[in-house]
């Protein structure tokens, strides 16, 4: 259970099952919990934050991550300059992790939500990362609501899991897009000549 499955991009998706406890009438509890918990979260975050479904089986939370003073981004090196001169560059915010989850029928007495964790200056392993812990979370207070915990989590404590300081390395997305940009050209090799003009000429 705590490999995640992929979906699309930088989207990961993890379900988490424990031992499933058999109440009566526990149902309706379930329901009970999973409405409080969403009017409890709407009460605390503002709707840029925190969003509900309008059925009540789910929602999506922004986390906003804290950045410490004098944070950095490494970025890819400008065209035309050296590769090997460092390009460092201040910021105050980054982008949202996005948690966009749903609810089981048996949440919170049994399965953990269903969600899928995506942001746009991580990678599909430092995702993987992230879910794996949401998952320890889960482990560590089964049958209890886990959403607020798991919104603390990602704005507090996602930069020390991914062993981020002070200066966050995105030259990585620099080698994705010579990767696709390559894949790109391969594919457009394959294409007969005469095609290709067929093409433009439409």
């Amino acid at each position: 259970f705590d490999i995640p499955r992929w979906r699309l991009g930088n989207t990961w998706s993890l379900t988490l099952c424990t031992a499933c406890c058999e109440w009566p009438n526990r149902e309706m509890s379930d329901q009970e919990a999973q409405e409080n918990e969403l009017l409890a979260l709407s009460s605390i975050y503002d709707d840029s934050v925190f969003t509900a479904e309008e059925d009540g089986t789910g929602g999506q939370f922004c986390a906003m991550i804290e950045l410490p003073e004098n944070f950095q981004i490494k970025a890819p090196t400008p065209p035309g300059e050296s590769e090997n001169k460092a390009n460092f560059i201040p910021v105050k915010y980054l982008p949202p992790i996005i948690l966009h989850f749903q609810y089981p029928a048996d949440y919170p007495s049994c399965h953990a939500p269903e969600f899928t964790l995506s942001c746009k200056w991580l990678t599909l392993q430092q995702l993987t990362m992230l879910c794996t812990h949401l998952d320890e979370l889960w482990t560590e207070n089964p049958g209890m609501e886990i959403l607020f915990t798991w919104a603390q989590y990602l704005q507090e404590e996602a930069l020390t899991t991914l062993g981020i300081s002070d200066v966050l390395d995105l030259t990585w997305v620099e080698e994705k897009l010579k990767l696709k940009s390559n894949r790109r050209q391969k594919k457009d090799d394959k294409i007969d000549v005469r095609k290709r003009k067929e093409i433009g000429t439409v």
